[in-house]
């Protein structure tokens, strides 16, 4: 079997003539994994004689196609007629290498897919729909029974949470208001004459207080004198 080898743009075309006999093979083999290490992992395996392919053969392919593919790459063939390539794909589900008819149509497998086109919605489809304003009390979408019992006794409970409150504070601002009548109550007297007796009262603690504070006075200042 001999090998030649050809460019055509980023692809690499690998002619092979004769048939593949198991020591060719190691031959195909040392040659496509010479390609790998060379960074040529889009490949094109044309075959002159793809009637004799062996089973062996194509498991061979399935590993090196593998290999391809984890470099970013593939393996076709090229060259096959319609019965060859109809063993091949019934090989195995999918089948282990794509074969093509032509070298042209294995080429073009490796282009790259053209881009999407993208598709310029008309000034008609750009506008936005005015959305609906729903019905008052009605939603846009429909609600079970169920959730419309539990929502109404949401509602409900909510009021007679912030009834609660709102009674809760005027009971606390009465109490507070009680609260400081009975402290003024106690702090003022009634009438005139119990003005007048607290006010005696407090007039003799400050007299006692004086007395108090001013008797160590005196005495500190006698003791000076006899000295």
């Amino acid at each position: 079997m001999k090998l030649e080898l050809n460019r055509e743009k980023d692809v690499t075309i690998l002619c092979a003539s004769g048939p593949i006999s198991p020591e060719n093979l190691k031959v195909l083999r040392a040659g496509i994994n010479k390609l790998f290490l060379d960074g040529k992992n889009k490949i094109i395996l044309e075959l002159a004689e793809a009637s004799t392919i062996s089973s062996e053969v194509l498991r061979e392919l399935a590993v090196l196609n593998l290999l391809a593919s984890e470099l970013s790459g593939k393996i076709v063939l090229a060259g096959v007629d319609p019965v060859t390539r109809s063993k091949i794909e019934n090989f195995s589900k999918p089948p282990v290498v794509i074969s093509y008819a032509t070298r042209a149509d294995a080429v073009a497998s490796f282009a790259p897919p053209p881009p999407a086109e993208l598709k310029v919605p008309s000034p008609a489809a750009q506008a936005t729909p005015a959305t609906p304003t729903p019905a008052p009390g009605k939603t846009s979408d429909a609600v079970s029974p169920e959730k419309a019992q539990i929502r109404q006794r949401e509602i409900t409970d909510l009021g007679a949470l912030r009834k609660q409150i709102a009674q809760l504070e005027a009971e606390n601002k009465t109490l507070k208001h009680n609260m400081l009548a009975m402290v003024m109550e106690r702090r003022t007297p009634p009438d005139a004459d119990s003005y007048d007796t607290k006010i005696k009262a407090l007039e003799v603690q400050i007299v006692e207080l004086l007395t108090a504070t001013q008797a160590p006075a005196a005495g500190a200042a006698g003791a000076v004198k006899k000295q």
